[in-house]
């Protein structure tokens, strides 16, 4: 399946003409590493620009890496959810590194909060769910007034409705929470994950590219002279090891500061 890069125009902005036209004349000339290597040259000023991340997912793919391809479409698809290019080069991208992979290992460690939250916009679901309840309550107190009978307007579907739309309304605040304590983040490449920080702790396992991992807390910096930064996390529903964040695409800007 092949696509073409998109939103060039808005990612290249600040850019002088001539870099556009070299990035198109270079994808169409199937020379994807360069590409690569001219997109990341921008790199600081699209962190949370969709389409760099479709564009390279989009690169990554045709050049087979489908583990990589996947982690940056996730994300342009956490930035950007209702574009209709990134959600088909998504799922084509889960497709083809689930038959690598096995389905089962494309996210091995979030429980169901965190597979809901992962799936759906809950700050936007929130947001309609508070209106709603809202509109219910005044609907319902409309009721009181008329009945002047707390019971028989508690019977009311105003009443059943706001009722209803509280109840969801507190699940996806619940899931919004439990989501929030161990944010995803996706393996870019294949990495063995330690018992603690640095290369001197047990190997436990190892996480391929495109894996969804979940993180658990700030970065720490192994001893010298290795000093790198780790991460903590969670690689399975129970398993907890520690990995380079070098080769993690994380999600969240404040997940992304190391520890001070």
């Amino acid at each position: 399946m092949k696509w073409a890069l998109i939103f060039l125009a808005t990612l290249l902005s600040n850019a002088p003409l001539a870099e556009e036209t070299a990035l198109d004349l270079l994808f169409k000339a199937g020379k994807y590493e360069e590409a690569i290597t001219s997109l990341r040259s921008v790199e600081s000023a699209h962190s949370q620009d969709p389409a760099y991340f479709y564009n390279l997912g989009n690169l990554y793919y045709h050049l087979g890496k489908f583990g990589l391809s996947l982690a940056y479409f996730e994300k342009a698809y956490h930035l950007s959810p209702a574009h209709l290019d990134v959600q088909t080069a998504l799922a084509q991208a889960r497709k083809e590194t689930s038959k690598r992979l096995g389905q089962e290992h494309l996210d091995p460690s979030s429980n169901w909060a965190e597979t809901i939250a992962d799936q759906i916009n809950l700050d936007l679901i929130s947001i309609l769910l508070e209106a709603l309840v809202f509109v219910f309550s005044l609907f319902w107190f409309r009721s009181y007034l008329k009945e002047r009978d707390p019971k028989k307007a508690a019977l009311q579907a105003p009443s059943l409705l706001t009722l209803l739309g509280l109840f969801f309304l507190l699940f996806f605040l619940f899931v919004q929470e439990q989501s929030g304590k161990a944010p995803p983040a996706y393996c870019l490449s294949s990495q063995s994950v330690h018992s603690g920080p640095g290369e001197k702790f047990l190997e436990l396992s190892r996480v391929d590219p495109g894996v969804k991992i979940r993180l658990l807390g700030p970065s720490l910096t192994s001893e010298a002279p290795e000093s790198k930064v780790w991460r903590q996390i969670r690689y399975s529903k129970s398993e907890i090891g520690w990995i380079p964040e070098s080769s993690l695409l994380l999600f969240s800007a404040e997940w992304s500061k190391p520890d001070t």
